[in-house]
């Protein structure tokens, strides 16, 4: 049989009985029951499950006849080429542009019985790994999907393995990750190219590493902008500010992080509106500009109560000498609903370090934070706490300790990237 005829069936026979709640001998034991013509024994029902072994048409549709289900119902779409296009169209929308979750539901429940099934169930799982709807049916679906993946159609493949590799790189699973993404530039898709770029640049810089991968975004964002693509437009933009952030090119970033408060004011986009005002906070703070990262910070704290937001305005207030202010909002800010453990220990810090500066219990206080959250921490978090550690040796005159913590708080995990150089790679 075909794979994808194998396919449909391991997948029906997996959702049937996790539906049903049945084991491979229960389910054995009532087709057993019935006036079936074929063994089905436990070790056959499991290798169909994992699409390892082959079936007749005759065998498969007598199994089909114990769901109540005809062969010709079954595999209605499996040879129909314009089903096809319409499943990697949803695929790629899913993938690049979104879809909507309910729309999605009721195309699946307008399918009940026939191979359409199983390929929109597949486009759905992918939805929620990439949307980080990691929900009960997701995990159970989870070593389902992986098992039946070698008998996927090609297309279907180069999508799941991004799925894959998004999902482990915000599962911090660098390893799989890139395992996953390799796979996926392997299978050298030329019309979904795009789709494999897009998601190395997601990969990489959830690790912080840009590198010559600044030379794919910024292909990414042109292709996105042609295409009038304004949801992946706008993440990639922000992945390029986010990137000069990092290797201080404040200029660059302005007018982006400026360009994205716009569109998403434009379209009610209010958690990205937050997320983009309180980056352009940040990228005045680091530049010591109080004043104007205070106002960012307050309209974007208006419109998502998160701590680190709160942190930072009471920080940007510490350092303008406006003490009541800082003391008002670090109050505030523990009672904010979004908390994040690192920014709860930091606004203890800073409520030490106004009574106390340079204190013991300040100090230790960082060290906690380095040792707990050290590899969870974003960079620009790392570097303002060992920058504030070596402040406190430097105060007390442990100037080795203060040495090494500045040259820790100075590390760079990205490189600069020549615009006018040409690309080192490309898979597109």
């Amino acid at each position: 049989m075909e794979n994808r005829l194998r396919f449909e069936l391991a997948w029906f026979l997996r959702s049937h009985r996790r539906k049903e709640n049945l084991s491979l001998l229960a389910l054995s034991e009532q087709i057993k029951e019935t006036s079936c013509n074929y063994k089905f024994d436990v070790p056959y029902l499991s290798r169909l499950e994992s699409g390892k072994a082959n079936i007749s048409e005759e065998k498969c549709a007598e199994l089909l006849r114990f769901f109540n289900i005809s062969m010709p119902t079954f595999t209605k779409q499996i040879y129909d080429t314009s089903y096809l296009k319409e499943v990697y169209d949803l695929l790629y929308y899913v993938c690049l542009s979104g879809e909507d979750k309910e729309h999605m539901q009721m195309m699946i429940d307008a399918h009940p019985h026939n191979a359409f099934i199983s390929h929109l169930k597949l486009v759905q799982w992918i939805q929620k790994a990439f949307s980080h709807r990691w929900d009960e049916e997701f995990q159970d679906e989870f070593k389902m999907w992986v098992a039946l993946e070698p008998m996927m159609m090609e297309e279907e493949r180069v999508f799941f393995l991004c799925a894959l590799a998004a999902y482990y790189s915000n599962q911090l699973d660098k390893t799989k990750a890139c395992q996953y993404l390799d796979q996926a530039k392997k299978m050298n898709s030329t019309k979904y190219g795009m789709l494999v770029t897009y998601y190395e640049i997601y990969v990489w810089t959830r690790f912080n590493e840009y590198g010559n991968k600044v030379g794919l975004l910024d292909r990414c964002i042109k292709t996105f902008a042609d295409e009038k693509n304004m949801r992946r437009y706008s993440y990639c933009l922000m992945l390029k500010a986010a990137y000069y952030m990092q290797i201080h090119y404040y200029d660059r970033a302005e007018p982006m992080y400026k360009e994205l408060i716009e569109y998403y004011r434009s379209i009610n986009g209010l958690y990205n509106l937050h997320v983009n005002l309180h980056n352009l906070g940040n990228l005045y703070m680091q530049q010591e500009k109080y004043d104007q990262a205070i106002d960012y910070y307050k309209e974007a704290a208006h419109y998502f109560n998160e701590n680190d937001t709160y942190f930072d305005l009471a920080w940007c207030y510490y350092k303008n000498g406006n003490i009541l202010q800082c003391r008002q909002t670090l109050t505030h800010a523990k009672s904010v609903q979004n908390r994040y453990p690192v920014f709860e220990q930091l606004i203890e810090w800073l409520q030490i370090t106004l009574d106390a500066k340079y204190s013991v219990a300040a100090l230790n206080c960082l060290l906690k934070i380095e040792n707990n959250y050290g590899e969870e921490m974003d960079q620009s978090i790392k570097q303002f706490i060992r920058t504030q550690i070596a402040q406190h040796y430097e105060y007390h005159r442990q100037y080795d300790q203060a040495c090494e913590y500045y040259r820790l708080a100075n590390q760079r995990n990205v490189t600069e990237y020549d615009e006018d150089t040409p690309e080192l790679s490309s898979d597109i």
